[in-house]
């Protein structure tokens, strides 16, 4: 993704602008089971030992579901703006 645009994103949309629908909208990550259940763990409470396997699975899961939020922000975005020029 274009790193500017990227910051704009992050910078100007804030989670409150977006609507009901946009904040319901799915999109698709795609997950080990390993990275699945270190999620599953650490949302139930546990933390993992810095350099283990489980840390590593959940740093690795944060970072696709990090790369897929800003995906899917873009495509709000740019679908905003498609709308906008045609309105």
């Amino acid at each position: 993704m274009n790193s500017q645009l990227r910051k704009w994103i992050l910078g100007m949309t804030l989670f409150s602008e977006y609507t009901q629908e946009e904040l319901e909208s799915e999109s698709a990550v795609t997950l080990t089971l390993a990275e699945l259940r270190a999620l599953q763990l650490s949302s139930s409470g546990d933390v993992f030992a810095h350099g283990s396997q489980l840390s590593t699975n959940l740093e690795s899961a944060a970072s696709k579901l990090d790369m897929a939020m800003d995906r899917h922000r873009a495509n709000l975005v740019a679908e905003r703006m498609s709308i906008s020029r045609r309105g």
